[in-house]
């Protein structure tokens, strides 16, 4: 519980919520760490593999990261939308919404 508040929680708030929402609130914190573990993982394999590259076969380390190209063009940058693209998008979200919680 102390590392959820370090990572952010704000118990101001907990007395003014619900215990589902506390609930809520606990399993989203949950699922930060472990993405946040994932992520590491992740970056301590790319740390090993260009380790293991540059001292195995330097010939073919890279002369620049293997993402560099990609992340200089930000083509990982989301298209922004249209007015008409957001209200079509709330529509289906609302439309998946009350399919799920009509009785």
């Amino acid at each position: 519980m102390t590392n959820a508040w370090d990572n952010g929680m704000d118990a101001s708030r907990i007395p003014h919520m619900t215990p589902s929402e506390v609930r809520g609130m606990f399993k989203m914190q949950a699922m930060q760490g472990r993405i946040r573990a994932a992520e590491q993982d992740q970056l301590a394999w790319l740390v090993g593999s260009y380790c293991a590259t540059a001292f195995n076969a330097p010939r073919r380390y890279p002369r620049q990261p293997r993402n560099a190209k990609r992340i200089l063009q930000n083509e990982d940058k989301p298209k922004e939308m249209t007015d008409d693209e957001m209200r079509e998008t709330a529509k289906g979200w609302a439309r998946r919404w009350n399919e799920k919680w009509q009785p």
